[in-house]
């Protein structure tokens, strides 16, 4: 009776949810959400991919593979005099 009682509930409250309407989202809503996930995906990736290269570096040159003075003659670094 339990099973009876608890399921008729449920079925209860999903009917007053399709009678306000809120069970379904519309397709605008739906499309915003998945242009908003695949912009913060974009973007976390690049953030990521800044913030790699910048360690890969700094752990170079801690490590002694190259040195500042090699990447300032590769790249053609203008010293900033602090």
């Amino acid at each position: 009776m339990d099973a009876y009682l608890s399921w008729s509930i449920y079925e209860t409250k999903r009917e007053s949810r399709e009678a306000r309407g809120l069970h379904r989202m519309s397709t605008e809503l739906i499309l915003i959400h998945i242009g908003f996930i695949v912009s913060l995906v974009y973007f976390v990736f690049r953030s990521g991919e800044k913030s790699g290269r910048v360690q890969m570096v700094e752990d170079m040159i801690d490590r002694g593979i190259v040195t500042t003075e090699d990447l300032v003659d590769k790249y053609n670094i203008e010293e900033q005099e602090s």
